[in-house]
């Protein structure tokens, strides 16, 4: 297993409007994640976010996760529709409301553990 691969099964494969579907059903965040393979911030938010067990348990219990690479053809339309920059600074993750898509959230991959720990106590 290669130490920057996103854990197996972390993240949907379901198309965009899928997914939105299954966490409004489920009662669930969704959290979208818009890699660039070229950042290696890209690599160390798998390696030092997504892998924490922590996160695991709050993503099976709180959140779906819809990680996709600059490139796809869905996450180009995603940044087309919800960044209004031409350049969204990647990777990016935001928390869409599943009711609405509104975008609610917009982490700094920096800070990322202490907001996932801070929105979860705020929902």
């Amino acid at each position: 297993m290669n130490l920057f691969n996103l854990p197996k099964g972390l993240s949907s494969p379901l198309p965009f409007a899928e997914v939105i579907a299954k966490a409004r059903c489920e009662k669930r965040w969704l959290i979208v994640n818009i890699q660039d393979n070229e950042n290696f911030v890209s690599h160390s938010l798998n390696r030092d976010i997504w892998k924490q067990s922590m996160v695991q348990d709050l993503l099976k219990t709180s959140f779906i996760l819809w990680q996709r690479s600059k490139e796809e053809a869905e996450a180009v339309q995603y940044l087309t529709y919800y960044c209004k920059d031409d350049e969204a600074p990647l990777p990016l993750v935001h928390v869409l409301d599943p009711r609405t898509g509104r975008k609610c959230e917009q982490w700094d991959v920096q800070k990322f553990s202490s907001d996932v720990a801070a929105a979860v106590v705020r929902r």
